[in-house]
């Protein structure tokens, strides 16, 4: 059998394809598609997860003097904020860094971070209107009865429940750093 208008060259000498090797070649080809298209897909959905950044993460990149940066360390999940010398940390033993802490930290820097370079930040109507808008996306039944300053609270609390959450102050000064940890009723009055 020969498939006609296929033909493989060697050395300067045509051989026509059979239909199995027609077949085969049809075969691969068409799997080499797919992949390619799995690929390319795969690719296109990555860059678009991570080009979007998780809502509330914005308004923590937007803080004065210094971004809020959130990392892993210890086994916590942390956000700090670190104007000058000195930090204001939030931490939680959470295993998910995702947009549940996210939003919580972003809650607690707005409510109740007490770092006078954060108040005119603090005062965003347009932050506040993101901050409390993460926070309503992830309100838990407990939390249900409360908005803004008191659901921030309420959710924190929750947190603690479930994920031992710390706030510290961090004070950098040369050769030597101290931690302070603030008892969590304290840091959020």
């Amino acid at each position: 059998m020969v498939a006609t208008g296929t033909s493989k060259q060697h050395q300067g000498t045509v051989f026509p394809l059979s239909g199995r090797q027609m077949e085969i070649s049809l075969l691969f080809v068409l799997r080499s598609s797919i992949a390619l298209a799995m690929i390319v897909g795969a690719l296109v959905f990555c860059e678009s997860a991570y080009s979007t950044s998780l809502p509330g993460q914005s308004v923590l990149e937007t803080t004065p003097e210094s971004p809020i940066r959130i990392g892993r360390a210890g086994g916590y999940v942390w956000a700090e904020y670190c104007p000058d010398n000195t930090c204001d940390v939030f931490r939680s033993r959470d295993k998910r860094s995702g947009s549940n802490f996210l939003f919580v930290a972003a809650s607690y820097y707005f409510y109740f971070s007490r770092y006078a370079y954060l108040e005119s930040w603090q005062r965003d109507a347009n932050v506040q209107a993101e901050v409390e808008n993460a926070l309503e996306s992830i309100k838990s039944k407990t939390c249900a009865a409360y908005s803004g300053r008191k659901l921030a609270k309420c959710e924190i609390l929750e947190m603690n429940k479930r994920n031992s959450v710390q706030v510290r102050f961090v004070r950098f000064d040369e050769r030597h750093n101290s931690s302070q940890r603030i008892p969590l009723e304290e840091a959020l009055r």
